[in-house]
């Protein structure tokens, strides 16, 4: 990460310098931009860059008023390309991005106070790959695996102290088969199961010690059917119902 920011530090003073010494916002007779390019923004803000035949080129970079960097861009033919990397008021990096051809493809990582609080992988502008998300305090929220930005395989889900709260698998976006939730010590609370997006087969609820707490069936429609029953923590059963397609009998 250090590396990353010394090489937007530097790139950010390559385009200071440079237009310290070139002349500025020049348009060919075409009216095209063409060169060394300043705009000045709200409170004082400016941008720097170059225009190649009135499209960007090469690395851009944003300022405060107060000299501070704000942003640095990379460009080709007037699209992004490269690296993209902005900063907070304070100097730390807020965002970290790649671009193909204006679209994000690689890493893109966010912070807030300098804590990392999403890293996700792209491909061609989508969701692809791994994806991680973070709590404030640096532990794991979320990790899950992206095609072609939908949920593929299995996802998992953590509280603030990074224990596991739930495991689900999904194909296409959608829940199929096994999905666990979980107590904060680990021990199982929920197991269900899913097919194409919806319920079906067995439900069971646990209670903390493994001891069964609720189990029924689910039919392919995702209603309720058959005997469903609720057990107390000795094992006896205390309730029992029975369900149609969903309905009470």
């Amino acid at each position: 990460m250090k590396r990353v920011v010394i090489i937007f530090g530097i790139m950010a003073l390559s385009v200071s310098v440079s237009f310290a010494q070139i002349e500025t916002n020049k348009t060919d007779a075409k009216g095209n931009r063409q060169g060394s390019w300043e705009e000045t923004g709200e409170k004082g803000a400016v941008t720097k860059g170059w225009y190649q035949d009135g499209k960007k080129s090469g690395a851009w970079a944003s300022f405060q008023s107060n000299g501070k960097v704000t942003s640095v861009e990379s460009y080709v033919d007037g699209k992004k390309n490269g690296i993209f990397i902005t900063f907070d008021n304070n100097g730390y990096q807020s965002e970290i991005n790649y671009y193909q051809d204006d679209l994000l493809n690689g890493i893109s990582s966010k912070y807030q106070s300098n804590r990392l609080t999403s890293q996700i992988s792209y491909v061609n502008g989508k969701e692809h790959g791994v994806k991680k998300l973070y709590y404030s305090n640096g532990k794991k929220q979320e990790e899950s695996n992206m095609v072609n930005g939908l949920r593929d395989g299995a996802v998992k889900w953590y509280n603030e102290e990074e224990k596991m709260l739930a495991e689900y698998n999904y194909s296409n976006g959608e829940f199929q088969g096994e999905q666990k939730t979980f107590y904060p010590s680990g021990a199982v609370r929920t197991k269900e199961n899913y097919v194409n997006g919806k319920q079906a087969g067995e439900f069971v609820e646990y209670f903390e010690d493994g001891a069964i707490k609720r189990k029924g069936e689910f039919d392919k429609n995702g209603e309720k059917e058959g005997e469903w029953n609720e057990f107390d923590q000795t094992g006896k059963k205390i309730k029992t119902e029975k369900y149609k397609a969903g309905k009470l009998q």
